[in-house]
């Protein structure tokens, strides 16, 4: 059908009815003009009804027409009706229980009152006009009895300001030409005819026109009796300023543009037909529909297009003596264009406290739904029965945006809001054919605050977009647990951005920044420039000693701990950024901080940052595998009023739960500056008008940023969140998170993306956390390629919840990047400080992992667990290069334990080919009092290059893990492009703890270019103990300055064991077990067949202040090297002490048929002798051969290896068929030449000539000339 677009709507002019010249339905030039464009009118009302609406009628006529004879219908003035003057209608066709009335004109004036009378019998009065004007209604319009009253007037209805129905029955006013009996008859407006003599039961329908007039109510106020039906039918149906109540009834608002039946379903209903063309449906200025009653009432919309503007449909129970089993009506809209919400309208059908029974439903069908301006659809209980669902069908855009000056989000919303609520209602949309936007803090969410579970949202459709603020959201803050979020999308789910047109709520109430007298000032903060007209509010705070705050917190004394900030906060949702910029500058400061935010009131740890391994901030302090930051940062969102804690110390420093930060004093003269920037994310604090079907006028938008959120804040669970769909893209701050923030269960997340699942910025994430005793959902991630272009998928613990499981399966690959230094691309796994949690296990599967540019898969562990969270990969690829554009982060595969007792996770990786590189790490590490990880690599090819590790380290009291290696082909080779680091496989400590052992079983082995594999201990205690260094390879071999060492300062030393078949080490590489200090140097046992040491390649055990180690060699070939007492130019085998030879180690060599003290034997200075390799020419007439035989002990090229001189002959005997063949054949040529039977000389090709082909020969024959006879015959020449 042809469908046009609304116009935008316009406020209501002010109109009185006290005389001609303001009455809205009395035309004058100016009030035309001005009226058309207040009613929102142009483009939707035809130009001819819109003239006759405004024709200045001489007076108010109630005109009977001749069309019913002698049964015409009769006004009688004056008459005394329910106590006041009236006009009384009577006389009129009465055809069994209906009453048929014509007029040619019907209106009702200003204050006039105009009855029909009922006479018994009677269920049904039908009045039509036959003339061409249309009817206003100004005054009162009433029936003297209980009949139902139809009015048809083709050329339209009007209602004014001061319009009223006194009416028992139902009432329907349309502009249909007839209505339509079951008999045949067709009560005619346009071919007036009067009721045949027969028997008509009630009308079955209405017939229009070609063009039908229009059904306006303006500012009027029409109401029913309770139950009934009120039906306005058009041609188009215009509410302006109105209001329609029929309390537990219907209202039925529609009409026709072209011809068609309209079906009487009785008095109670209407049903329009399907392909005829509607006409436009409207409500603005504060227009309201209300069918509330303690039983419920319906709504029903048909039109084209349906516009809302500043109005309400309301249905729903309200509080009374209900029906205990009563369920509340419908509201029901079919617009076969487009359905507009605007200027904070509502359909609500909701259940008031004390209502009794269960909320109805929402049901909205339409081509293209605008839902903006604080706008509404929902379903709310705060009552003990169940909201109802809400479910809306399109085929084309969907756009869900904005928000009132008062901060009332436009949205979709189902909410058990009561602590004893019932069910919240579910939400549905189906739009197989088009877009659903949510912009601009837009959003659609369930919400349980009570005992019962929230409601679930299933999405059908083919593009979702959220954007600047846009969000999907399920929510539990009570005993009920959060519905499910389903979202099937035939082509893409996008996810971007966040608002920055809210306006904060003015400067939450910062009571105490207690910096002793010191005061501060509120200003936009520049760091978030776009957080609307006023800017987010801030404070600067720049340390000076006088500012230092000394005193006792709940915490305890805060005297040379910490710099500790009381704050109060009083809003819920409060959003609050703490940052501490550029510590070590000049300009700002001088101190490199750690940051961390309590509970002041509880003395919980919230929230810690030094932009360690585990945190986001804008920098960071810690050192990670060698560099330095110094910005630390804390974003996140306050979720209680209260009074909070923020502390601040020299880097590093540590706290958990209701224990002081310990750690170093910032220094009087050490200065930094803190912000604090406060933001109110939601309107829970802001006083909003009254609104008794919109209690608190609540906004479920958790906080700017564009989303989708399942989230517990309270016992219940958290709902599931999943999506299926080809393209899932999240840019730009977007998210998808299912949080735990009390003792409830958060969500599991299921991501089936067919084709590209991408998530970009470092912003962005998709998380699951555990902030209270409930546990964190799990992330399914089923996609063809998952990219991460510093975009994050995490899970976390704040406490005793466990966080959750990741589990990514590619079928093509999984990509990870970073784009700037503060985004880089991450999949994490968390327990955070103070958390007793387990962080989760984080599992990829897929051909191909690609990690680039700082991008880290990590499992953080800060806690005082017992369960470690692992890192799994399986790939047949996997590949870490590079770092963050500043060099600060490496691409890496970590897993950690920084703080607390909880161990770190394990790291296992599957693949054919692992590439480590350019400063790339694969680490596990423990900073705390955690033992670290084990690191399991099963690989056909690993190759750690330019920088790249793969460590196992220790810089706390807990032990540093194993690394285990089972690799076919292992290349560990160069150093960082700065010349800086080595290219490594390590395990070691740095403190008093045991460093873990590298177990290495492989084929070929090669460490070359300063590279190095390693055990060391360095810290300097009895604890620090280095682990073993064991490698079982067919081949080793380190060249150009490699290192195998096992290094200790102070405890039990490190061994290294080798068992190989060819073990050769070159140009200035070396084995070592060195020890410094009072430690005891490790011991060296090497098993093999050939040990091959060259160019200053040493093997050493030595000590400085103890014993030197022991050297074990158990080999069938030594070459190049040999024991010495002490190092030399040479190769040697070293077990000394600095303490003398007293304390050297020992060194035993077992090679069989060797003298353990001899090198290789010399050789002669003339060792080849070089009349054997001069080709001497043999005479030309002698069989000549020429043969080479030795011990095969020169190699084809210096630079290769030695070739095996042992030849291999077929001496197989030929099958009995084949030799008999042969000897045939042989036979057979001797037969035929008898004196070949001597064998044929081989002659050597002397010259070469080009054959009648042009063809290059090779030929032994001598030229065209005289013979030589050569006069030499050296000895060898064979005759």
């Amino acid at each position: 059908m042809k469908c046009v677009s609304f116009p935008k709507a316009q406020k209501a002019h002010s109109l009185s009815s006290s005389d001609d010249s303001t009455n809205p339905l009395i035309p004058s030039r100016t009030l035309d003009t001005i009226s058309l464009m207040q009613l929102g009118l142009v483009g939707l009302l035809e130009v001819s009804s819109l003239c006759l609406l405004f024709q200045h009628p001489t007076l108010a006529q109630l005109t009977p027409d001749s069309t019913l004879g002698n049964e015409n219908s009769q006004v009688t003035p004056n008459q005394t009706i329910r106590g006041a003057v009236a006009d009384l209608i009577e006389g009129g066709a009465i055809r069994d229980s209906n009453l048929f009335h014509s007029f040619l004109e019907f209106n009702v004036d200003n204050g006039q009152r105009v009855y029909f009378a009922n006479p018994d019998g009677i269920t049904n009065i039908l009045t039509r006009v036959t003339g061409s004007t249309l009817s206003q209604i100004l005054g009162t319009l009433g029936v003297n009895g209980s009949a139902n009253l139809f009015l048809l007037n083709p050329n339209g209805i009007a209602f004014g300001p001061n319009s009223r129905l006194d009416v028992a029955g139902s009432f329907v006013a349309s502009t249909a030409d007839s209505a339509v009996f079951d008999n045949g008859f067709n009560f005619s407006a346009t071919d007036p005819n009067a009721p045949p003599l027969l028997t008509i039961n009630i009308p079955m329908g209405l017939q229009y026109g070609s063009n039908p007039g229009s059904v306006n109510v303006i500012g009027a106020t029409l109401g029913i009796e309770t139950g009934q039906t009120m039906a306005l039918l058009g041609g188009q149906v215009n509410l302006n300023g109105a209001t329609l109540h029929v309390p537990g009834g219907s209202v039925e608002l529609g009409g026709l543009s072209t011809p068609g039946t309209v079906t009487l379903n009785g008095a109670t209903s209407v049903s329009f037909p399907d392909g005829v063309q509607r006409a436009n449906v409207s409500l603005s200025n504060g227009s309201l529909v209300d069918v509330t009653n303690v039983n419920g009432g319906n709504i029903a919309i048909n039109g084209a297009n349906f516009f809302m503007s500043a109005s309400q449909l309301q249905a729903g129970l309200t509080s009374g003596a209900g029906i205990p089993d009563a369920v509340a009506g419908n509201i029901t809209i079919n617009a076969l264009c487009n359905t507009n919400l605007s200027d904070r309208s509502l359909i609500a059908n909701d259940l008031l406290s004390g209502a009794i029974g269960n909320g109805g439903n929402i049901q909205l069908t339409t081509s293209a739904l605008t839902i903006t301006g604080g706008s509404r659809v929902q379903t709310v209980t705060n009552s003990n029965g169940a909201s109802g669902d809400i479910e809306i069908n399109a085929n084309g855009a969907i756009d869900i945006s904005g928000f009132t000056e008062d901060g009332l989000f436009s949205g979709i919303l189902t909410r058990s809001a009561a602590g004893t609520s019932g069910k919240g209602g579910n939400i549905t949309i189906n739009n197989s054919g088009g877009l659903l936007n949510l912009a601009n803090r837009g959003f659609i969410g369930t919400v349980t605050n009570s005992s019962s579970n929230g409601g679930a949202i299933a999405l059908h459709l083919n593009n979702l977009v959220l954007e600047t603020g846009g969000q999907i959201i399920t929510l539990t803050t009570n005993l009920g647990n959060a519905g499910d979020i389903t979202i099937n999308a035939t082509e893409s789910v996008t996810i971007s951005g966040e608002s920055r047109d809210f306006v904060p709520n003015p400067f939450l109430d910062l009571e105490t920044f207690d910096l002793n007298a010191l005061e501060f000032i509120t200003e936009p903060n520049p760091d978030v420039a776009e957080s609307g007209p006023l800017g987010i509010p801030y404070v600067s705070i720049e340390r000076t000693p006088e500012q230092i705050i000394n005193g006792t917190t709940v915490l305890g004394a805060a005297e040379n701990q910490f710099d500790y900030f009381s704050f109060s906060i009083t809003t819920l949702h409060s959003r609050a950024i703490f940052d501490i910029d550029n510590g070590f500058t000049p300009e700002d400061g001088s101190v490199d901080t750690t940051i961390y935010l309590f509970n002041q009131g509880t003395g919980e740890l919230l929230e810690v940052n030094d932009d360690s391994l585990a945190a986001d901030g804008a920098g960071g302090s810690l050192p990670v595998f060698g560099s330095f930051s110094t910005d630390s940062l804390i974003d996140t969102t306050i979720t209680e009023p209260g009074v909070y804690l923020l502390g601040v110390g020299a880097f590093p420093s540590d706290a958990s739960n209701n224990e002081l930060i310990e750690g170093t004093t910032p220094e009087v003269g050490e200065t930094y500056t803190l912000q604090v920037s406060l933001e109110n994310l939601g309107t829970e604090g802001v006083s909003l008008p009254e609104d008794p079907f919109n209690p608190a006028n609540f906004n479920p938008n958790v906080e700017a940023r564009s989303g989708l959120f399942s989230e517990s804040r309270g016992i219940g669970h958290g709902g599931s969140l999943r999506i299926n769909t080809p393209k899932l893209i999240l840019n730009n701050g977007g998210r998808i998170s299912t949080d735990a923030f009390d003792a409830g269960d958060g969500g599991n997340i299921t991501l089936n993306v067919g084709s590209l699942l991408e998530v970009n910025n470092g912003s962005t994430l998709i998380s699951s956390i555990a902030r209270g005793s409930g546990n964190a959902g799990t992330i399914v991630i089923d996609t063809k390629q998952l990219q991460l272009n510093g975009g994050i998928v995490s899970t976390d613990t704040f406490s005793s919840g466990n966080a959750g499981q990741i589990t990514i399966t590619a079928n093509e690959s999984v990509m990870l990047s970073g784009t700037t230094v503060e985004e880089r691309g991450r999949i994490d796994s968390n327990a955070r400080p103070g958390a007793i949690g387990n962080a989760g296990r984080v599992v990829v599967e897929t051909p191909v992992l690609q990690l680039r540019d700082g991008a880290q898969i990590r499992s953080i562990n800060r806690g005082n667990n017992r369960d470690r969270g692992n890192i799994t990969v399986r790939a047949k690829v996997v590949s870490a290069i590079g770092t963050s554009p500043d060099g600060i982060f490496p691409s890496a595969l970590v897993t950690a334990t920084l703080v607390g007792t909880g161990p770190g996770g394990n790291l296992t990786i599957d693949t054919d080919r692992l590439l480590v590189s350019d400063e790339a790490v694969f680490s596990s590490r423990t900073r705390g009092a955690g033992d670290a990880g084990t690191i399991t690599i099963r690989a056909t090819e690993l190759e750690v290059s330019d920088g790249g590790e793969v460590i196992a380290s220790s810089s706390g009291d807990g032990a540093a893990g194993d690394i285990i290696l089972n690799v076919n082909d292992i290349d560990v080779t160069g150093i960082s492009e700065d010349g800086q680091f080595p290219s490594r496989i390590a395990a070691f400590s740095e403190e008093n703890s045991p460093a873990g052992s590298v177990t290495i079983t492989s084929n070929n082995l090669t460490v070359r270019d300063r590279a190095e594999i390693s055990v060391s201990a360095r810290g300097n205690g009895d604890n620090a103990q280095a682990g073993n260094l064991d490698i079982t390879a067919s081949s080793i071999e380190l060249d150009r300055s490699a290192t195998l060492s096992a290094e200790v300062r102070a405890g039990d030393n490190g061994n290294i064991n080798l068992d190989s078949q060819r073990i050769l080490i070159r140009d200035g590489s070396n084995i070592t077990t060195n020890a410094e200090g009072s430690a005891t140097g490790g011991n060296i046992t090497i098993d093999t067949d050939l040990l091959v040491a060259l160019d200053n390649s040493d093997i050493t055990a030595n000590a400085e202040n103890s014993f030197g180690g022991r050297v074990i060699i158990n080999a069938l070939g030594i070459f190049g090297t040999e024991f010495r007492e002490q190092l030399t130019p040479d190769s040697d085998i070293t077990a000394t002490s600095q303490l003398g030879a007293s304390f050297s180690g020992t060194v035993e060599i077992n090679a069989p048929d060797a003298d353990p003290s001899a090198g290789l034997f010399e050789l002669p200075e003339t060792f080849v002798n070089p009349k054997l390799l001069v080709a001497t020419g043999c005479g030309t007439d002698d069989g000549n051969q020429f043969t080479q035989f030795g011990r095969g002990g020169l190699p084809t090229d210096p630079t290769q290896p030695l070739v095996g001189e042992t030849l291999w002959m077929d001496l197989r005997p030929l099958p009995r068929h084949s030799a008999r063949r042969r000897k045939n054949r042989d036979h057979a040529a001797n037969a035929a030449n008898p004196g070949n039977s001597r064998r044929s000389r081989i002659i050597e090709a002397n010259r070469w000539i080009i054959n009648k082909d042009g063809v290059v020969e090779l030929v032994a024959d001598s030229p065209q000339s005289s013979p030589f006879i050569s006069w030499f015959s050296p000895y060898y020449c064979v005759r």
